[in-house]
């Protein structure tokens, strides 16, 4: 924390990529400090997901005034509002979900499934009628955490059992699972 304001943009997002690892919360403040500071968009990026890993909640505020800044920094915040978690993070996560594109999309069904509610359960149902290809497979992922968290029935019908039969032949090892 000391080196922070001292090195050049490669020493801060390097160190910023630690101190996410360490994941103390106590460093928020100062991360929170560069993203002001910072025109470096690698340093931006650093910063978003070591808010993130260390679930600096007072971040919220910063991530989602950064949201619509640039296209690049769209997954790296819902990934770390995901991880962060809130009812205001989440909110917006269903918001903005039908307005973004399909890379957006993913890091959003993944962040739903971690922090989602009943109601995200039943959006993300809802989203198997009107999605198709890879893109279901996260949607199945966060379901069944959704599933396991909640200890909500998953209905099987038709739309379920060929989004579970697409996931199982077709999809990422990771979402097989």
């Amino acid at each position: 924390l000391e080196f922070l304001p001292k090195g050049n943009d490669d020493d801060k997002k390097f160190v910023i990529d630690v101190l996410g690892l360490i994941g103390d919360e106590k460093a928020g403040d100062d991360i929170l400090k560069e993203i002001d500071k910072t025109e470096n968009e690698n340093v931006l990026l650093a910063c978003q997901e070591a808010l993130g890993n260390i679930n600096y909640l007072p971040a919220i505020k910063k991530l989602l005034e950064q949201y619509s800044l640039n296209e690049l920094y769209k997954p790296t915040i819902i990934e770390a509002l995901g991880k962060i978690g809130s009812k205001e993070a989440l909110d917006f996560m269903v918001e903005v979900y039908n307005d973004e594109d399909d890379l957006t999309r993913f890091s959003l069904i993944e962040s739903l499934g971690l922090i989602g509610d009943e109601r995200t359960f039943f959006f993300l149902l809802s989203q198997l009628n009107t999605v198709s290809g890879p893109i279901v497979w996260p949607i199945i992922t966060a379901l069944n955490e959704l599933k396991n968290k909640f200890n909500f029935d998953i209905p099987f019908d038709e739309t379920m059992k060929n989004a579970l039969l697409e996931t199982v032949l077709d999809a990422d090892d990771k979402y097989k699972e």
